[in-house]
């Protein structure tokens, strides 16, 4: 434990001698009297403002945007201190031997990364924590309003914060203090306009806005996004993978046609009728048009979802569909389509699941599904299932039941 304190003394002290501090606090500063200012000017002018209908009064309309940049500015000049203060843990500091004098015998460098992660949090956490009750008592005193909750806003950005943190201290075992605070930032600012490209989606209620933002997030973490389009086909298909997309899951498939006509939606002539362009996906045509056209032919994958009677009755036919690439079971509508909704151990529903799978083997083609539970997964993958989903509420439900088990048992 004395190490631990003496490595979080040093960091502190370091970043102090490094003026750190100075340039955050500085920062800090403008940002604070600037809002100050605005929130002066905005409140004085309640009048001539028009919320959006179903917002609420003016005063709320306005506050709430107030808060909204103030946890934007916030979490900002939070991340900027997290990275200043961990962006040179391993290849800058313990790498240069700084640490040694401070302690009796050699550091591990568990112990170091777990002293500097603890050292940065509590700056940081305590820093965000200032700067946002800050700007809530400047919006409270000069306007009159508050958010109906003060201390959750708050908690959230701080755990924003952490895992910057602990991904730039990650960083810094693998790459220079330069390149991981370039890598870190750029991470940090793809999660940022991936989260305002889905809020703005929502506001306007714009399935493909909304789209956009989730698959710029993936892209900002080096995941493959797939994404269910409404129907099958569907326009929104094709700007799905213009965004950068590297699939598309069709649900509801009725018919060999329908399928077909999905195909023709995300796939170049000639095997398809998607329009070409210089999109996201090909970095605004930075890379050779043929070039693209070949690859994303090539590369973008095909989900189809059987769910009704019509993708039953043609199920063979979908599966030898040549740039099908995997055969995707809806559990709850098949089970609907099958007249037994909700009864996943009925024989019929078991049987299908086995037909659906055989199927897909015969035509080489990879047979999905969506599960509902972790104990779903052993006896699908003995049947022949290979590509699996979940939802974010499975995930959470999931987490929540282990939580209460550990509790319980202990």
């Amino acid at each position: 434990m004395s190490v631990v304190l003496t490595i979080m003394g040093y960091g502190f002290r370091e970043a102090v001698r490094r003026k750190v501090f100075a340039v955050v606090v500085l920062l800090t500063a403008i940002f604070l009297f600037l809002f100050w200012l605005a929130t002066h000017y905005v409140f004085s002018r309640l009048s001539s403002i028009t919320p959006p209908a179903g917002f609420g009064d003016t005063r709320t309309f306005a506050g709430a945007f107030l808060l909204g940049l103030a946890m934007f500015a916030t979490l900002f000049l939070g991340v900027v201190l997290a990275v200043f203060l961990t962006l040179g843990v391993v290849s800058g500091d313990a790498e240069r031997g700084l640490l040694q004098p401070l302690v009796v015998r050699p550091v591990g460098r568990a112990t170091l990364l777990l002293s500097r992660f603890l050292g940065a949090a509590l700056v940081c956490v305590v820093y965000v924590l200032a700067v946002y009750g800050t700007a809530v008592t400047i919006i409270d005193l000069t306007g009159h309003w508050t958010p109906a909750s003060k201390v959750a806003p708050g908690l959230d950005l701080a755990g924003g914060v952490l895992i910057v943190i602990a991904l730039s201290i990650l960083g810094s075992v693998l790459l220079s203090s330069t390149a991981n605070g370039i890598a870190v930032f750029m991470l940090f600012g793809a999660g940022l306009v991936a989260g305002l490209l889905g809020t703005i989606g929502h506001a306007l209620s714009s399935p493909g806005i909304t789209h956009a933002s989730t698959i710029a997030a993936c892209d900002g973490a080096g995941i493959p996004a797939m994404v269910r389009v409404p129907s099958s086909p569907s326009l929104e298909a094709g700007r799905c993978l213009d965004f950068g997309a590297a699939g598309i899951l069709f649900p509801r498939a009725e018919s060999i046609q329908a399928v077909r006509a999905a195909v023709e939606m995300v796939k170049y002539p000639p095997e398809g009728k998607r329009g070409l362009a210089g999109v996201r996906a090909n970095k605004y045509a930075v890379r050779p048009l043929a070039q693209f056209v070949a690859e994303a032919n090539a590369e973008t994958m095909v989900a189809i979802q059987i769910e009704t009677f019509g993708g039953l009755s043609d199920l063979r036919g979908i599966c030898n569909e040549r740039n099908v690439d995997v055969v995707y079971v809806g559990p709850n509508d098949l089970t609907q389509a099958l007249g037994i909704p909700g009864q996943y151990q009925h024989p019929t529903y078991q049987e299908t699941l086995v037909s659906i799978v055989t199927a897909a083997k015969d035509a080489g083609k990879t047979a999905g599904i969506m599960l509902a539970k972790t104990e779903q997964i052993a006896p699908l993958r003995k049947l022949g299932y290979r590509f699996f989903t979940t939802s974010d509420r499975v995930v959470i439900l999931e987490s929540a039941r282990a939580w209460r088990a550990a509790f319980q048992n202990s």
